[in-house]
């Protein structure tokens, strides 16, 4: 800012002052909003996914497909599809809920979003035992959902869609987050 000898900003000074200190607050509040919207504020937490494994099962146990599908799922034709393949098996949830054996996280790439893969182990109703793979990813929308909720179905979740590429910058190492 310009002053005159006596101390009184010159007409013209203030305002050009004034624009230069309004572009640096711009420029800090859209640094702020980028960072405070950037995926780590996005990233999904092991309880987060336990907790809708947990709702998965009270809602399996009750036999309660569509609220499985519809609060559970990522998309509601894999969940049918799902439960379709589980019931020409004869397989039901059991009555104990599944136990987590294993955690692995696959970070986002240019191509998908972070999935949080629970590996999950239980009894089924007809008591053969199971291991499957829970996978969770958050929606375009903030939600927490499973790609693959009917969670006694024996899926493995598969690697191989999950599409990295150095050259493009993606992180292709995966994370293994043992259980408590």
């Amino acid at each position: 800012m310009m002053f005159s000898r006596r101390g009184i900003a010159k007409p013209g000074a203030l305002s050009a002052a004034a624009v230069g200190l309004l572009g640096i607050f711009i420029a800090t509040a859209v640094t702020v909003m980028d960072w405070a919207l950037d995926e780590p504020s996005r990233h999904i937490e092991r309880t987060q996914a336990e907790d809708l494994l947990s709702r998965a099962a009270v809602l399996a146990q009750a036999g309660n497909s569509t609220g499985l599908c519809q609060t559970v799922a990522a998309t509601s034709a894999t969940c049918r599809s799902l439960l379709d393949y589980t019931e020409s098996k004869g397989w039901e949830a059991g009555a104990d809920p599944p136990r987590v054996v294993d955690t692995r996280r696959y970070p986002k790439t240019s191509h998908t979003s972070e999935t949080l893969v629970l590996r999950v182990a239980g009894v089924r109703a007809d008591g053969s035992h199971y291991e499957s793979d829970f996978p969770v990813i958050r929606t375009p929308e903030g939600e927490i959902r499973s790609t693959a909720p009917v969670y006694w179905s024996g899926v493995v979740f598969d690697e191989s869609q999950i599409e990295c590429n150095q050259a493009d910058g993606d992180a292709c190492a995966q994370d293994i987050i043992s259980p408590p």
